[in-house]
């Protein structure tokens, strides 16, 4: 199954939408079966049993309209949040980069510990990225992470930061009006292989830290 990645405000913009629409088809037709409250009968004629039925429907479309609009600000928020959640990991993913790459170029020797915790930040933002932007992924694909032995740690640091740019830079965040599939599915793989590095980076991180405190 081909796999589809569109810029986040674009998605969640539009599932807002969607939703919105969705409400107000909802309660166009209670309208409509309901139509304008029965006129009541002439003064001295009052049917008791009329009254309460009327009284019984206007609280019924006042609950349904309650439940509705409810529903709607709730969709509309929750659709909100996702988006400033991606914006904020897109912008942070990329923080964190620079941050790996100024550690792996200051050409000190490299700390175990502050790796472990950038990577797995790393892992954290491109996950939810990826479980936002790709509307499917590939059958079977390999989850488990890379192995990465001590001596092509700092190779395998520059590749996933090279990984990064890539999906930053990819150009479907330049130009939301226009999917292309090809940039789609190009951006999913930066996001895969991001993920699987920085779990094999993390894992020989930890081990090396580990060994070098005894």
């Amino acid at each position: 199954m081909a796999k589809h990645l569109v810029p986040a405000a674009k998605v969640l913009l539009g599932l807002a939408s969607a939703l919105c629409l969705s409400c107000v088809v909802a309660v166009r037709p209670a309208r409509a079966q309901g139509g304008t409250l029965p006129a009541p009968p002439a003064p001295g004629n009052r049917d008791p049993m009329a009254e309460s039925r009327e009284r019984q429907q206007r609280e019924a479309q006042l609950r349904s309209l309650e439940m509705v609009g409810g529903a709607k600000k709730e969709d509309r928020r929750s659709a909100e949040a996702a988006a400033e959640q991606m914006k904020d990991d897109f912008k942070n993913i990329q923080l964190l980069r620079n941050k790996v790459a100024r550690h792996v170029l200051s050409e000190k020797q490299l700390d175990y510990k502050f790796i472990v915790e950038e990577v797995e930040e790393i892992n954290k933002r491109a996950e939810r990225l990826r479980n936002y932007l790709t509307t499917a992924k590939a059958e079977g694909e390999k989850k488990e992470p890379v192995e990465i032995g001590e001596g092509i740690l700092k190779d395998a640091l520059v590749t996933m930061c090279k990984r990064i740019d890539s999906f930053t830079e990819n150009p479907i965040f330049k130009v939301p009006a226009v999917v292309d599939v090809e940039q789609s599915a190009k951006a999913d793989r930066d996001l895969r292989h991001i993920l699987l590095l920085s779990s094999g980076i993390r894992k020989t991180a930890e081990l090396l830290d580990k060994s070098h405190k005894k």
